[in-house]
Order: structure tokens, then C-alpha cells, then sequence
């Protein structure tokens, strides 16, 4: 049991070193080496874990990206402002994390892949709402709101979240309803 409470000590240093790094300069501006002095390990110990930077990002943001997919799933309701409210939860609880891969060195595709999460059952549920309207106008309308969604989330987010994740996911949810309300 102690090895497994060291080797979690271990990756979070790890972790936290990347993200500190990333706070300063991206992705591709970092070493392995950077990550090790900040985590005072050496790179052998590095690497029983991660093949380089770019496996250790890629894990930190598939865990992320698991924790909001169970939390998505673990919803009986499907509607778009719940799924929405849901990512918010999750991104406010995540936060310092979050706010890296919000910023200008973090990764763009990834807050999308999450959105897309979302976009089956959006457009099951409008079909069967809105069965006059073609699955192409739908999956537009999606796109078009899940990106309005990402933008007004990286703003929450690199704000500083001073609002709650309700209180955005309404804003969110009255915009993406007038979106909706197209399709009348």
C-alpha cells in the first residue's frame, strides 16, 4: 500500500509540475527535463510512467475527459442544459486544471471532444421534437451551439468563474434555447 500512496505522490507532482509549466509556455516548449526539476524526480521515474510530456498531458485531460463522460451518462435527463450544467460542474471542481487548458497553451480540441459527448443525444432528441427538420440542420445547429458553448465557457473560465456553474449554465441555456427555437 505504500508504494501505490508514493506512486500517487509521485504522478500528482508530476502533474502539478506540467501544469505549472503550461501556465507559462506550451506544450511543445516543454521537456521532460523542465517537469522533473519542478517535481524534484529523475527522468527514470518520469518515465515508468509516461512516455513524454505529450502522454502525460494526454492522460491528465482522458481522466478529465472520463469524469465528465460518467457524470454525462449518470444523467437521465438528456437535455442540452443539463448536459451543459453537467460539463460546468465538472470544470468548477477541476478548476486549476481547467484554467490550463483554457488558456493560450492549452488544448482547443480538447473542451470540444467533450462537448461532442453531448451531441447524440441533442440531436436524437430534437429529431424526435422537431421530425420535419433533416439530421444535417441538426447536427449544424449543434455545431453551432456547442461552439457558441466553448466560447462563453473559456470566457467563464478565464474570468476567473465569478459566477456559479448554474448561474452560467442559465446563461448558456437561454441562448442555446433561442438557437432552438430556429428550428420552429
Amino acid at each position: 500500500m505504500a508504494n501505490d500512496a508514493r506512486v500517487r505522490f509521485t504522478k500528482m507532482e508530476i502533474r502539478k509540475a506540467l501544469l505549472t509549466l503550461l501556465r507559462k509556455k506550451s506544450i511543445k516548449q516543454i521537456t521532460v527535463k523542465e517537469v522533473c526539476e519542478i517535481a524534484q524526480i529523475n527522468r527514470a521515474t518520469f518515465y515508468k510512467h509516461y512516455s513524454d510530456v505529450y502522454d502525460l498531458l494526454d492522460q491528465i485531460q482522458n481522466e478529465l475527459y472520463a469524469i465528465v463522460v460518467d457524470t454525462m451518462k449518470a444523467k437521465v435527463d438528456r437535455e442540452l442544459d443539463n448536459i451543459v450544467l453537467e460539463v460546468l460542474h465538472v470544470i468548477y471542481v477541476n478548476d486549476e486544471l481547467c484554467k490550463v487548458l483554457f488558456s493560450e497553451n492549452g488544448d482547443k480540441a480538447f473542451f470540444r471532444k467533450i462537448l461532442d459527448v453531448g451531441e447524440e443525444p441533442c440531436v436524437d432528441d430534437w429529431r424526435k421534437k422537431y421530425p420535419d427538420k433533416d439530421t444535417d440542420t441538426l447536427r449544424l445547429l449543434y455545431i453551432y451551439i456547442a461552439n457558441g458553448s466553448i466560447s462563453l465557457i473559456n470566457n467563464w473560465v478565464n474570468s476567473g468563474m465569478k459566477e456559479s456553474p448554474e448561474a452560467m449554465g442559465r446563461k448558456i441555456g437561454r441562448i442555446s434555447l433561442n438557437a432552438v427555437r430556429s428550428l420552429e
